[in-house]
């Protein structure tokens, strides 16, 4: 029986090494293309943020035409002081407004890139973890088999033999390969 379960049992932990390889080596590719995902939507995050910044400016130059419309209509010289501050102040205001949204923008996609390298550093550890969990699978499983089928580990490392209690006592002592 011992002959057919010895190489079932080797099959079955190289199957278990390998499959937790496999699952390792999987989780960093996983991570591998959320960290992509992620830095495509950070570019994209960046280009939308430009567009909504454009489109800002674009608001602050349609109220300073409608500004010299409003005040052509009713007289007012474009010189003067009220104007002026007025005209500033929309500037100003469209500034400001133009580079909050490059602001958010840069903000999230600096968030996105962020996960992106902790999404590898991630798949990295797994497939880490992975590969020792492997070798503590083989090592266990020849561990298991040398206490089963090959004696107890300090016999096979050589360092000591048993000592014997029968009728008649038997004091076999191995010391290295080279015996006593």
């Amino acid at each position: 029986m011992a002959s057919v379960a010895v190489p079932l049992f080797v099959a079955g932990s190289l199957a278990s090494a390998t499959s937790t390889l496999a699952a390792g080596n999987a989780a960093e590719d996983a991570a591998q293309y959320e960290a992509q995902q992620l830095r495509r939507n950070a570019g994209n995050t960046r280009a939308s943020s430009q567009r909504a910044a454009s489109e800002e400016k674009r608001n602050e130059r349609l109220a300073q035409s409608r500004l010299r419309a409003v005040a052509a209509a009713s007289g007012a010289s474009a010189s003067d002081a009220t104007m002026e501050d007025l005209t500033a102040d929309i500037a100003s205001e469209g500034e400001y407004r133009a580079l909050s949204r490059l602001y958010e923008g840069e903000s999230a996609a600096q968030g996105m890139e962020a996960q992106a390298e902790g999404a590898i550093y991630e798949g990295k550890a797994k497939k880490k973890a992975s590969q020792l969990s492997a070798a503590g699978t083989l090592l266990s499983s020849g561990s298991t088999l040398l206490q089963k089928y090959g004696g107890s580990a300090a016999s096979s490392a050589g360092t000591t033999t048993s000592f014997g209690t029968s009728a008649r006592t038997n004091y076999n002592v191995r010391v290295g390969k080279g015996g006593m």
